[in-house]
């Protein structure tokens, strides 16, 4: 991702955090929206995050639908000739699928195997008797490794992707459970299905409070809802896939999301490193949904604001779309 929503509030905020504070000073400082650290693999694409052991038949699963395999297999890496990406990504189609292409930010629902590079089995979705796994957001899912965010694009609906990812790609130098550190790690990916994004909203517009009611909140967040959702709740722990919008309160844009035409992962919302609004406003919404919230100073950027953009102890109301919720 070439662009980090407020990045320019950020810049400001870091210019601002820094100087002459101590480092307990800086801990307090309300964190500004930005993008989330992406976990080296997390939720279902990571080794036992079910912990369901690997190995585990059909027959200790009673509802498992047919499976290619139960327990898998490495395909022979030394019989396949692979691209390597200018990222260190190596990846070979055992078979081109025919169906609709898995592209940047939208969902491709997948089976996945992965092993270490010797050979040794570490887990695979096709054992769990579970539907496929939902990749929403692809080239920017936060709860998949990079590697799977870069391996997946251009796939087609019926293919099937094998991947070498390297440490950097994928579990870093520390390695994540059965997964060594500094080690690399072979994805076998089935893309079952796959969704284009939707289309990017028009531009939002400042809500008029006039016709609005709002619900406040003991922390003094004030919210509701202009779009009920349909889809998947936002709850404590889930990645958020968001557009949004936030004004000053005379209506002055501050940031937009629609502008920079790129959704913005807040991974983990209620913890999130994101300003505190956001991780108490967001929890509740649905996919699909809209919401506007009007957030006070302590739950935005603080006695200090981000200038100059954001003034010292300003408001700030937000108009959010929850356009994808994965996880919990």
């Amino acid at each position: 991702m070439n662009r980090v929503p407020l990045v320019l509030c950020l810049l400001l905020a870091a210019a601002a955090c820094t100087g002459d504070k101590t480092p307990s000073d800086q801990a307090e400082k309300p964190k500004a929206p930005r993008k989330p650290r992406v976990p080296l693999g997390t939720v279902d694409m990571t080794p036992g995050a079910d912990n369901s052991p690997v190995g585990t038949s059909a027959a200790e699963g009673a509802s498992a639908p047919a499976n290619p395999y139960v327990v898998p297999i490495m395909p022979d890496l030394t019989k396949l000739t692979f691209t390597t990406n200018e990222s260190g990504l190596k990846w070979v189609d055992e078979k081109v699928g025919d169906g609709a292409e898995v592209v940047e930010h939208g969902v491709a629902e997948v089976h996945y195997s992965n092993w270490q590079e010797n050979g040794e089995a570490l887990d695979s979705s096709l054992n769990r008797g579970k539907p496929p796994y939902a990749v929403k957001n692809v080239g920017h899912a936060p709860d998949i490794p990079p590697g799977c965010n870069e391996g997946l694009l251009g796939m087609r609906a019926g293919g099937r992707r094998l991947l070498i990812i390297p440490p950097q790609l994928a579990f870093g130098a520390d390695g994540k459970d059965a997964i060594k550190p500094g080690a690399s790690v072979v994805f076998e990916v089935d893309v079952l299905s796959a969704t284009p994004p939707p289309k990017m909203p028009p531009p939002m517009t400042f809500p008029d409070f006039a016709k609005l009611s709002l619900t406040t909140n003991e922390s003094g967040l004030e919210w509701t809802d202009l779009v009920v959702g349909t889809g998947n709740p936002i709850r404590f722990g889930t990645t958020a896939h968001l557009h949004y919008t936030g004004w000053l309160p005379d209506g002055t844009k501050v940031d937009s999301t629609i502008d920079a035409g790129e959704l913005y992962p807040v991974h983990g919302v209620g913890h999130a490193e994101v300003i505190p609004g956001w991780n108490e406003g967001l929890i509740g919404m649905l996919e699909g949904g809209r919401r506007v919230m009007v957030l006070p100073p302590h739950l935005a950027f603080g006695a200090e604001g981000v200038p100059p953009l954001v003034p010292p102890n300003s408001t700030i109301v937000y108009v959010v779309d929850a356009v994808y919720a994965t996880g919990p």
